[in-house]
């Protein structure tokens, strides 16, 4: 059910981007180049607990990584890594949220062997640790799922 939603909000996403930059008549993008952005999103989407890097997903798509890179440039997007830890970070949101997992069973599951580097990215992109994350929103927690 979550993956259905996500994948509605990723279309609802790209139709969204589509209207605001390709009905502009001043930028003209060719279709592959879009093409590029979405294959990278739904192969991110099966593949973020196992691949973490770039280069990992530039070769899923036939291409190098500096390749891949430069076309999400060109698209006036995110860099691709950033997308990987967005989305990593998403799910680690989620399972803290409505699992009562271990912070480093969550690190497991999303694929680090080691927690305490999961523990830094987590810290470094959202301003709190894994562990306070859970405590602040566990607190007001509603529902049970």
């Amino acid at each position: 059910m979550i993956r259905t939603y996500v994948k509605q909000i990723i279309i609802r996403a790209t139709r969204k981007w589509k209207k605001q930059n390709l009905d502009n008549d001043e930028i003209k993008i060719p279709s592959n180049e879009l093409d590029v952005f979405r294959d990278f999103s739904r192969h991110l989407e099966i593949h973020f607990r196992q691949k973490h890097n770039v280069a990992d997903y530039a070769d899923l798509l036939h291409m190098a990584p500096k390749t891949l890179t430069h076309k999400f440039k060109s698209l006036n997007l995110e860099s691709p890594n950033q997308f990987i830890i967005n989305r990593i970070l998403l799910e680690a949101k989620r399972l803290l949220f409505y699992t009562d997992k271990p912070v480093k069973e969550i690190a497991y599951d999303l694929g680090y062997e080691d927690p305490a580097y999961f523990n830094r990215l987590f810290t470094n992109k959202i301003g709190s640790t894994p562990t306070n994350f859970k405590k602040n929103y566990t607190s007001g927690k509603k529902y049970n799922i």
